[in-house]
């Protein structure tokens, strides 16, 4: 039981670090366009 709990832990973590992964990626693709059209419309 307890090693389950362990082996499910270890397996969250990993997709869940995987997925934050990813989705850093896709967010610094989109977000340097964003952030500098941004920054053109304020100064």
């Amino acid at each position: 039981m307890e090693f389950h709990l362990i082996q499910f832990l270890l397996m969250t973590l990993t997709l869940f670090g995987w997925c934050s992964y990813q989705l850093g990626k896709a967010m610094a693709n989109t977000w340097q366009p964003i952030s500098l059209m941004i920054f053109m419309y304020c100064y």
